[in-house]
């Protein structure tokens, strides 16, 4: 176990040193306000659900329901910290590509090791091996092939997390009405799915798009301006 975790963490470095030797880091703008503010969101999000599904007694009511609301304010403190420090947002790409890839195949893996067991789910060598594959992958995809700040990183970001988020909602409520299977499998089945097809939409996106239009303004970046005012307090933009 203790290998493999060194293997993971080793290939989110690997990510963030490819991210910040990539060509494309030193030919476009840093532009990492937004790219970190959403990376830590994103992850923060991920561990909080970590500790209300795995520590008992984690709070999850009165004052210190706070606690569950801090990716909010660890999200926005990241991105204010990374527009005033003028941090690069290229490794941010990587480090998105391989958590959120890596995590997918991680959890296809473990559909493909339960498959005999009673609950659907289980770690084994078939959710490393797909894990290690999917970070190493999802790192190369973001740290050279996503342009920064514009539609595409935009895209690359919210695509999966709202794949995962839909396609959890819609497995859950499938699960419930779906005899002999546990609830929770339907719910991983259905985030598995909807976070591969938000991946695959921002990875054939990324690869497949051109940058600006023929005004040489970035056509989603052009419509997400008008929601700017809204964060501009926070110094993000």
């Amino acid at each position: 176990m203790r290998k493999r975790i060194l293997l993971l963490v080793s290939l989110l470095t690997v990510a963030v040193l490819l991210g910040s030797a990539s060509d494309r880091a030193h030919a476009e703008p840093k532009d990492g306000a937004l790219a970190w503010g959403l990376l830590s969101t994103e992850l923060s999000t991920a561990g909080i659900f970590a500790l209300n599904f795995g520590v008992k007694g984690w709070p999850n009511k009165g004052p210190a329901l706070a606690l569950n609301m801090s990716p909010i304010v660890i999200g926005i403190g990241a991105g204010v910290a990374a527009h005033y420090a003028d941090i690069d947002a290229r490794p941010a790409y990587a480090i998105h590509g391989a958590t959120a890839l890596g995590f997918d195949m991680f959890l296809l893996g473990m559909l493909i090791d339960g498959r005999n067991e009673s609950d659907g789910l289980k770690v084994g060598t078939a959710a490393w091996t797909l894990g290690t594959l999917g970070m190493a992958a999802g790192g190369w995809i973001g740290a050279t092939q996503v342009d920064s700040g514009g539609d595409e990183a935009l895209v690359f970001f919210v695509a999966p997390m709202g794949g995962f988020l839909v396609g959890g909602f819609v497995g859950t409520i499938v699960g419930l009405f779906k005899r002999g299977q546990p609830a929770f499998k339907g719910a991983v089945v259905g985030a598995t799915t909807g976070l591969a097809i938000g991946l695959a939409a921002s990875i054939v996106y990324a690869i497949t798009h051109d940058g600006d239009d023929q005004q040489g303004t970035p056509r989603l970046t052009e419509r997400s301006r008008a929601m700017r005012p809204l964060f501009s307090w926070a110094g993000m933009f």
